[in-house]
């Protein structure tokens, strides 16, 4: 897979999850006033009387787990609590529990949880350190694909991309734009919540000092001193907060200076008598612990003060702008209505053609199809080509496509005859009509050149369960070449195909054979381009009515051809020599509707207000071409050098 799928791939699938975490990041950059502004009730000013309000929250029958000291003397104490087991949360000031809730109910208490481990304990801070895998893979392979752009491009429009005025182009500049000058933001924050949230993993590989775990043994009969006491004995630093491990507080740890500064220290207390059990001094950690210690302030934006604030704030809200401009410009660029099939089956009969069957991948009903029908199919190799559907209209569950191995392959058919396996997951889709069956009761003649007869076939199921007359009538190079005659011969169709083999039977008499039908007989056509020309000349000479003639081609039609110029919108364009319409105007970011590229299958057709075309399709009819309408894909000005105005509404 490329870069670009690579990138597309992880970014529809977990982009959702990143958009999250970035926003639910920037919320917490204000957790602190936030928590005031939804809960003001239990931030009342009161005198913070430690001793007081840890007696007061206790007295409620919670385990004191943690104690956040305020920065203003006037502020509340904030608890984190066990209650019963669960988590809780609470304030207290001036010896009186001013709030005590459920974790659930301190909405940005609960985010941080969230954000840390998904509230779901080490699974959820697993899952937390590949969301910022996947994030660091969005910002190395959009990179490269930035380098890329830039080298073929310019650097100047890749950082200074304006403002322009076609959508599609607007959208991918700002996603570019956006995405330079935020990656090496966004790339710091992934590798430092990797970091943190694979925290026992990475300590593990660095060679850190390890952390005090003193144990105090329960003394029955002594009694826990204030916890103001080891307040008292802090020098230096301001203390932060207060934990006690366990919550039983025999063992009490003061940590002095803000988690968020790599200069905090830590001392861990006897809760009997005071004793110090352990220290994690500033100066005494090793390099690697610094280093650990600098991933919250960096992933927080601290350590470079409102600076890098407002860079984590950009970054933030940027997650869920790259996902929005990058969905749209996926789904714009990807075609609208496709469906997730699989191959359910193949089957060769001995010729060069692969009969598919596939099936909705998630068992669903697909939508119906008429006779003549077709279908873009979306190969993994970035290809888009258009089968007919030769299955029985009206059966939902599955489609049957046949594609024939060309010998001047461009590398769709070859792809599917060599990579496509039972199994294999395709994308097709919506079944489009441009060779329609006409309705009525008059006898029908299919005419089937080689491969030509896909088409055909499902206008032959669709004549036999109407009870229409109607012979279909293949051309084959000899016996060996007839395509898909093992799969007709077991269908009631049979009765109803004739066979002729150049081999064998030599170079069919047309004439004699339009001549013999029945008066008011239809004639379908489909097959190389002299075969269906020498059919149509044929029955015009016999006096055959336009009406009566129906043929689609599948030949592809190239864009090759001398400079044009175009005038759109009141703006001349010009297109280059073998430059295609359609190449120009996705240049100029007009999202033009396409998929084929080959003048198959009618999605690009623009309307021609002035100004002679040279028509290469094999889709529009005289009455189109006559009303203006002319292919992006393949058509172009007839004179060298020649203008065309066009629009692209109707």
């Amino acid at each position: 897979m490329t870069f670009l799928g690579w990138h597309r791939w992880i970014g529809l699938f977990l982009g959702l999850f990143i958009a999250v975490q970035g926003l639910g990041g920037t919320l917490l950059l204000f957790r602190q006033p936030l928590n005031h502004l939804l809960h003001p009730d239990a931030y009342t000013p009161a005198a913070p009387a430690l001793d007081a309000n840890v007696d007061a929250v206790r007295a409620r029958g919670c385990t004191i787990t943690r104690i956040d000291l305020p920065d203003r003397a006037t502020d509340p104490l904030f608890f984190q609590l066990s209650c019963s087991g669960d988590p809780f949360m609470a304030t207290a000031g001036g010896g009186q529990v001013l709030r005590l809730a459920p974790l659930n109910d301190w909405p940005l208490e609960w985010l941080f949880q969230f954000h840390c481990r998904l509230a779901a304990g080490t699974t959820g801070e697993q899952a937390v350190g590949w969301m910022g895998v996947a994030l660091l893979a969005l910002c190395l392979t959009g990179l490269w694909m930035l380098l890329r752009a830039a080298r073929r491009d310019g650097w100047r429009g890749l950082f200074c991309p304006g403002w322009p005025k076609a959508s599609l182009r607007r959208w991918r500049d700002l996603h570019r734009a956006v995405g330079l000058y935020l990656v090496p933001v966004l790339a710091l924050l992934s590798l430092t919540g990797i970091g943190m949230a694979w925290n026992p993993t990475v300590t593990a590989a660095l060679p850190v000092t390890p952390r005090p775990s003193p144990q105090v043994a329960p003394r029955p009969d002594g009694a826990l001193l204030p916890l103001s006491t080891f307040l008292n004995r802090a020098q230096g630093l301001a203390p932060s907060s207060i934990r006690l491990p366990g919550g039983h507080g025999r063992v009490v740890m003061v940590m002095q200076g803000r988690a968020d500064s790599p200069d905090y220290e830590q001392f861990w207390y006897n809760g009997y008598d005071g004793t110090l059990l352990g220290t994690r001094r500033a100066g005494e950690r090793a390099a690697a612990d610094r280093f650990m210690d600098l991933l919250y302030p960096l992933h927080t934006g601290s350590l470079l003060g409102p600076v890098g604030t407002i860079l984590i704030l950009l970054a933030g809200l940027s997650l869920p702008c790259f996902l929005a401009t990058g969905i749209f410009l996926w789904s714009r660029r990807r075609g609208p209505g496709t469906m997730p099939m699989l191959v359910s089956a193949l089957s060769r009969d001995g010729t060069d053609v692969l009969l598919i069957t596939l099936r909705h991948r998630f068992g669903l009903p697909l939508p119906c199809i008429g006779a003549g029908d077709h279908v873009d199919v979306h190969l993994p190799n970035g290809l888009v080509r258009q089968y007919s559907l030769c299955g029985r209209p009206g059966r939902r569950l599955s489609w049957q496509i046949a594609v024939r191995l060309s010998d001047v392959s461009a590398g769709g058919s070859a792809w599917i005859h060599t990579h496509l396996k039972p199994g294999a997951a395709l994308r097709l889709g919506r079944p489009r009509a441009h060779f329609p069956l006409s309705s009525g009761n008059a006898p029908v003649l299919l005419l089937a050149g080689g491969i030509g007869i896909t088409p055909l076939l499902s206008m032959a199921w669709c004549l036999w369960d109407r009870g229409r007359p109607f012979t279909l009538l293949v051309c084959a190079r000899d016996r060996a070449a007839r395509p898909l005659a093992a799969a007709i011969a077991a269908t009631p169709l049979a009765p109803s195909v004739r066979w002729h083999d150049s081999a064998t039977d030599g170079r069919i008499d047309l004439a004699a054979l339009l001549t013999a039908q029945a008066p008011e007989t239809h004639l379908y056509t489909c097959g190389p381009a002299a075969f269906m020309q020498a059919a149509l000349d044929a029955a015009r000479t016999s006096g055959w009515s336009p009406d009566r003639l129906h043929w689609e081609a599948f030949a592809p039609a190239t864009a090759s051809g001398p400079a044009f110029t175009i005038l759109l919108n009141g703006k001349a364009i010009a297109v280059a020599a073998g430059e295609s319409l359609l190449d120009r105007l996705l240049g100029e970011g007009i999202a033009l509707p396409h998929s084929c590229r080959r003048g198959l299958c009618g999605q690009c057709v623009v309307t021609v207000r002035s100004g002679s075309v040279d028509h290469r399709d094999s889709i529009l009819t005289p009455e189109d071409r006559a009303a203006g309408r002319m292919t992006a894909c393949c058509s172009r000005a007839a004179d060298a050098g020649g203008e065309l105005h066009l629009s692209l509404t109707p």
